[in-house]
């Protein structure tokens, strides 16, 4: 529950310094997930990837969804994340 606190609370802040909720380039929104294990393991993130898969069933050709697993806490999810975002997620 923490990571996914964290994950909104940097969403919230890259739209609060100026970022953006529609896509700039006139195509899909472009959403990344970043997980701590893997999306085969049955347990929580597998449920975080099953959501990831039901947006993109839902909002169709609207979304383009992307995935990071085996993200471990610490350093490496700030660079990941920034990744993300300068990816246009």
């Amino acid at each position: 529950m923490r990571r996914v606190t964290l994950l909104v609370v940097a969403a919230i802040g890259l739209v609060a310094c100026g970022g953006t909720t529609t896509p700039t380039t006139g195509g899909a929104y472009k959403a990344a997930w970043i997980y701590v294990g893997s999306a085969a393991d049955a347990g929580w993130t597998k449920a975080h990837d099953d959501a990831r898969l039901y947006v993109a069933q839902q909002l169709g050709s609207d979304v383009k969804t992307t995935f990071k697993e085996n993200v471990p806490e610490g350093p490496q999810v700030t660079q990941v994340i920034d990744g993300r975002v300068a990816d246009g997620n």
